[in-house]
């Protein structure tokens, strides 16, 4: 089977299409596009998108600075990170596309664009920069729906420039031989049938999450913190105190429930 990784390695080094993943909180959109930078030497800069994040934040904007000779202060233009990236042929990590605000959408649709076509124009400075032939963009967000906050679906047009890439939560037993390998030679001793059983239970929550009978998503980073405060009290403890404390609240009585019934010990 091929892996996420192989396809993410595969659409990144498409020139003309840009990879976009589509997962759940918690299903390593981010780690994964970092471990294919990682691996394949590419520098990278990400940005979490949102309504905080301005143009200028993108593009550049002008900063005062003092002059050398200290004999005043003068206006000089900063790049923004999708300029940097651009001009330096960096990954640039759009988080969470979906939620970027209409101001700060413009000088992405222009860097993917396909082929030749794609460029940067800074109207600020008045140059249109070609982009580094080893530029790439990838983008990551959310499943446009309930649970999400101030996301939005991307528009058909600009959306068929991306190889869509749907991202899932491991299967139990990956999930399970990933904490297991952490915890293998670490302090905390915690055994491989209650990481079996807390993949388990994570399993079960995340299809309840899927359907929309609950809002609280669970992380592979909830079971390792459960896994970490085992050393010190039981897992169904842990459980109940790291994924319980993690839980929305009119969600916390079912998962409790959950954790009393499906953990032993």
């Amino acid at each position: 089977k091929t892996t996420d990784a192989e396809v993410l390695a595969k659409a990144m080094a498409d020139p003309d299409f840009s990879p976009l993943l589509v997962g759940d909180a918690g299903t390593g959109k981010d780690t994964l596009v970092q471990y294919v930078c990682a691996q394949t030497n590419r520098p990278c800069v990400r940005v979490n998108f949102g309504e905080a994040v301005r143009y200028g934040d993108l593009v550049g904007t002008r900063i005062p600075e003092t002059s050398e000779d200290d004999d005043g202060v003068e206006v000089v233009w900063e790049d923004g990170m999708l300029t940097r990236a651009v001009k330096y042929g960096y990954v640039f990590i759009a988080d969470e596309i979906n939620a970027a605000p209409p101001a700060a959408t413009m000088p992405l649709h222009q860097v993917t664009e396909e082929g030749d076509a794609a460029e940067l124009v800074i109207r600020e400075e008045s140059k249109v920069i070609t982009p580094h032939p080893q530029f790439r963009f990838v983008a990551t967000m959310n499943p446009p729906r309930g649970g999400y906050g101030g996301v939005e679906r991307l528009n058909d047009a600009f959306k068929s420039r991306f190889y869509t890439i749907e991202i899932d939560y491991l299967e139990p037993e990956q999930e399970a031989s990933l904490i297991e390998e952490r915890f293998r030679d670490g302090p905390v001793d915690v055994s491989n049938s209650d990481i079996e059983d807390l993949t388990q239970l994570a399993a079960g929550l995340r299809k309840q999450y899927q359907r929309g009978d609950i809002v609280t998503p669970v992380t592979t980073r909830e079971l390792i913190k459960v896994c970490k405060m085992s050393d010190i009290m039981s897992v169904k403890q842990a459980a109940r105190m790291v994924i319980g404390g993690h839980a929305k609240e009119n969600d916390r009585r079912l998962i409790i429930d959950r954790i009393n019934s499906e953990l032993s010990s």
